[in-house]
C-alpha cells in the first residue's frame, strides 16, 4: 500500500500528532511507501525535526481554501496513492481519488464544509464524543480514538540532566503553543501576567518559554525578564521539558493533552472564551484533579499562588480517559481495504 499523509498546521499539534502516526504507518505490515504533505507552520516543525516532507506552498491562512484544494489535488495526483490520510485538511475528501481517512480534533469546520466529510471514507476523531458531539450525518463513518500525544519515557531527573535543568530546583514552563500570529495579543496578554507573578518565585526557581529572547522582548515590550527565565527559541523537545517540569502552563489544547496523559500537573491560563481549546480545558477539569483552571484576574501574587499550589501537587494519575495510538490509524486503514 503506497499511502500519502496530509497535514495541517496553523500551529505544530497536528504535525507533532504525524511524527507520532508517520513512523508506525510506515512499519506496518502492506505499507510499501509512505511520503508527508503539509502545509503552513506544519512545514516549519518537520522541518525543525529533521523529517522529510513535501511542502504544499499553502500558508496558515488559506489551508482551508480552494487554492488549498487545488495544491492538494495537484499533488495527490502526481503521487498516484493508493490511499490519503489527512490530519485536519479536510478539504481533502472532497479532492481524492482514492480512499480517504481523514483525523479531526473537531467538528467545528463541519457547517462550512459537511460536503468534505461526507466524501470522507472514515474519519478519526483524536479527541472525545463526550466533549466534541459528532454530528448525526456522519456518525457512521466517525471513530472516536481520543487524543494521540506522546507518552514521555524519560523520568524527571533524567529529563533535567538533558536540559542542563537543576534537578533540585522548581521549574515551570510556559507552554503555549507555537507562536502563531493568530495568537499574538493572548501570548502578549497571557506571558505578561506570567512574568509578573515569577517575580514572586524564588531566586534558583527556572521558568521555562519556548519563544527566543528578542521574541519574547518584542512581545512584552518594556517587561524586564527576569534572570531565572530560560528562552529556548521554538524546539520539537517541548515533551522533555514538560517532563522536566513541576508544572506546565497551557492554552488548553494539545499541550495540555500531553501534559496531563504524562501525569505532569498543569495549568490552564485563560483560552479564549468559548474556543476548543476552553471547551478541551473544561471537559478535562472533571476528569483530572491535577488540571487548574485561571480566570486571567488574578493578581500577581494569587497567579503564583497557584503556580506554586500546582508545582507541588503529588499523587498525579493519567485521566481515565480513551487516548489515541499511531495504531489507531493503520486500523482504519485495514477496514477500508481489507
Amino acid at each position: 500500500m503506497k499511502i500519502d499523509y496530509l497535514c495541517r498546521g496553523t500551529g505544530w499539534a497536528h504535525a507533532a500528532r504525524s511524527a507520532l502516526i508517520v513512523p508506525a504507518l510506515a512499519r506496518a505490515p502492506r505499507v510499501s511507501e509512505l511520503a508527508i504533505a503539509a502545509t503552513g507552520s506544519a512545514v516549519d516543525y518537520f522541518a525543525m525535526s529533521g523529517t522529510t516532507c513535501h511542502d504544499l506552498k499553502v500558508p496558515d491562512s488559506l489551508d482551508h481554501s480552494g487554492y488549498a484544494a487545488y495544491r492538494i489535488r495537484k499533488h495527490l495526483r502526481a503521487r498516484k496513492a493508493h490511499v490519503v490520510v489527512s490530519d485536519e485538511l479536510c478539504l481533502a475528501p472532497l479532492v481524492c481519488e482514492v480512499p480517504c481517512v481523514l483525523i479531526v480534533c473537531s467538528f467545528r469546520h463541519y457547517d462550512a464544509g459537511p460536503e468534505a466529510f461526507a466524501a470522507a471514507d472514515r474519519i478519526l476523531l483524536a479527541g472525545w464524543a463526550e466533549m466534541e458531539p459528532i454530528p448525526e450525518a456522519i456518525r457512521r463513518k466517525v471513530t472516536a480514538i481520543g487524543p494521540i500525544v506522546r507518552v514521555t519515557s524519560e523520568d524527571q531527573p533524567t529529563a533535567r540532566r538533558i536540559l542542563g535543568l537543576s534537578t533540585e530546583a522548581l521549574v515551570v514552563t510556559a507552554s503555549f503553543g507555537s507562536f502563531h500570529p493568530t495568537k499574538r495579543e493572548y501570548f502578549r496578554t497571557t506571558l505578561t501576567q506570567v512574568i509578573t507573578a515569577w517575580q514572586h518565585a524564588p531566586g534558583d526557581a527556572v521558568l521555562v518559554i519556548p519563544l527566543t529572547p528578542s521574541m519574547t522582548r518584542d512581545l512584552l515590550g518594556g517587561i524586564r525578564l527576569p534572570d531565572n527565565v530560560r528562552c529556548t527559541g521554538p524546539t520539537d523537545r517541548m515533551d522533555l521539558y514538560h517532563r522536566a517540569s513541576d508544572t506546565v502552563l497551557t492554552l488548553g489544547g494539545s499541550t495540555t493533552s500531553h501534559a496531563l496523559r504524562n501525569g505532569i500537573p498543569t495549568i490552564v491560563v485563560n483560552p479564549p472564551a468559548g474556543s476548543i481549546e476552553s471547551r478541551h480545558a473544561t471537559f478535562l477539569a472533571t476528569h483530572c484533579d491535577y488540571l487548574t483552571r485561571t480566570s486571567g484576574t488574578e493578581s500577581p501574587q494569587d497567579l503564583w499562588a497557584l503556580i506554586a499550589d500546582s508545582a507541588h501537587k503529588t499523587d498525579v494519575r493519567p485521566p481515565n480517559l480513551r487516548w489515541g495510538v499511531p495504531e489507531d490509524v493503520h486500523r482504519a486503514l485495514a477496514l477500508d481495504h481489507g
